[in-house]
């Protein structure tokens, strides 16, 4: 019988040199899965609904690529907490809420929401259903419309920063260190990740 003597380190005791490559190797260990971004995604489906943006959809392309971003998609407005949201103390919040009833909208797809998924691909657009409607009410739904946009648009970029900063820490140095210390991992001299299986 021949034995043989393997010499095993932890992360710290490897060179600089090793460690830089060892992180290098599995700086995406963490984001392989878009299970990373489960909570995120969650949390900000139960803010936009708190807001009034019920049931959304999250999508997100990234990160550092022309055209990544984030968008939401909706079917189902809660206009009564939309307007409150936004005009808490104004007088418009009085006159919206006399036609919330008639109003219906949705966030969908433009053009380019088959390709991407950053806050230009999505657009709201509201209807006054079975109600009177005069040159001042369209006046007032359209300012609506537009500022719900506005308000889309700014939600997406909070979600994409959201995303993209957790994105960051998963691949940190940090980040992965802590899990080979957590987990105890050992690695031969050149930076390869020692497995007693595979012995």
């Amino acid at each position: 019988m021949r034995q043989e003597m393997l010499s095993v380190f932890t992360f710290d005791e490897l060179t600089p040199e090793v460690q830089e490559k060892v992180l290098n190797k599995h700086r995406d260990w963490n984001v392989q899965f878009h299970d990373w971004a489960d909570y995120i995604i969650e949390d900000w489906k139960d803010r936009l609904d708190e807001i009034g943006f019920e049931d959304a959809e999250i999508f997100y392309s990234g990160f550092w690529s022309q055209g990544d971003g984030a968008c939401f998609e909706t079917k189902h407005f809660n206009f009564k907490k939309l307007i409150n949201h936004m005009y808490e103390n104004e007088k418009k919040y009085r006159h919206l809420l006399k036609i919330v009833d008639y109003l219906s909208g949705t966030i969908q797809r433009n053009s380019f929401g088959h390709h991407y998924s950053h806050e230009a691909t999505r657009y709201v657009e509201l209807d006054l259903n079975n109600y009177r409607s005069t040159p001042r009410l369209e006046r007032l739904v359209n300012e609506l419309e537009e500022e719900l946009e506005d308000l889309r648009r700014s939600l997406s970029k909070e979600v994409y920063s959201d995303l993209e900063k957790e994105y960051e820490y998963q691949t940190s140095d940090e980040c992965l260190k802590e899990i080979f210390h957590c987990n105890e991992m050992e690695f031969f001299e050149d930076g390869t990740v020692f497995d007693t299986f595979s012995l």
